[in-house]
């Protein structure tokens, strides 16, 4: 029975650690935080100027290209007044030639 007391209150022993394990632990999980930390922050700011970059690229195309549209707009505006004259100045001179001139003095719009 002595035997089996002595077993039962065996133990083994707890490892201990000294004060300098104790500082290097601390030492190299704080180390590796603030690494990860100024890591998150460098990403964290490099997003935003991202972000903020292609917004204004994106505002600076789009008013690119709605510039360049209201100027197609005004061209080809320009381009069909000038194919209706066109247009208008062959059907008079069409008339011109089938009524002759004296028929088409009364029919031509004088401007």
């Amino acid at each position: 029975m002595l035997l089996i007391l002595v077993m039962a209150t065996h133990v083994k022993t707890a490892t201990r650690f000294q004060p300098q394990d104790w500082f290097t632990s601390n030492y190299t999980i704080s180390t590796n935080a603030e690494r990860q930390r100024e890591s998150s922050f460098q990403v964290r700011q490099e997003s935003r100027f991202l972000s903020n970059e292609t917004d204004s690229k994106t505002k600076w195309d789009q008013y690119d290209n709605n510039t360049r549209l209201a100027d197609r707009v005004d061209d080809i505006r320009k381009w069909k007044e000038i194919l209706e004259k066109c247009l208008s100045d062959l059907d008079k001179e069409v008339n011109l030639l089938k009524y002759g001139i004296l028929d088409y003095a009364l029919i031509i719009d004088f401007d």
